[in-house]
């Protein structure tokens, strides 16, 4: 059920349905927490300070992929800590294919049309302008 709730609750963007995303991905189940992690950090364009840091508490998380779902959802907030998490899995030699379809949402950019050395590039100009901008 609580499954069902939170892929139901996917692109919803209520008051009500935001609160109910964050008690879901605090969830025990690895399922649970990852499909409200997505729908807190990818479906829902809405940024505010408890979705923040509802999705960096994900960020530790025992399954990779509400792991990644936080970070991605950080990122594209432009949150410094996500940028920063998001170029880290970029350089690294294994990045997954949702961190470079990540970061050519950020940088408004086609991912089939760009190198992952161009998004690199792009992720570090984005996290130096952020940086400076403080």
């Amino acid at each position: 059920v609580r499954h069902a709730l939170a892929l139901g609750l996917v692109g919803e963007s209520q008051p009500g349905s935001i609160h109910t995303l964050i008690e879901l991905s605090r969830d025990p189940d690895d399922s649970v927490r990852d499909w409200a992690t997505f729908a807190l950090g990818a479906s829902t364009e809405i940024d505010s300070e408890e979705i923040r840091t509802a999705l960096r508490a994900r960020l530790n998380d025992s399954f990779d992929e509400a792991r990644a779902e936080a970070i991605w959802g950080l990122a594209i907030r432009y949150d410094l800590e996500g940028l920063r998490l998001l170029l880290h899995r970029l350089e690294s030699e294994t990045p997954w294919p949702g961190d470079s379809s990540a970061a050519a949402d950020i940088l408004g950019i086609s991912q089939t049309d760009n190198s992952i050395e161009t998004l690199i590039f792009g992720i570090r100009e984005r996290l130096r302008n952020r940086e400076t901008a403080i």
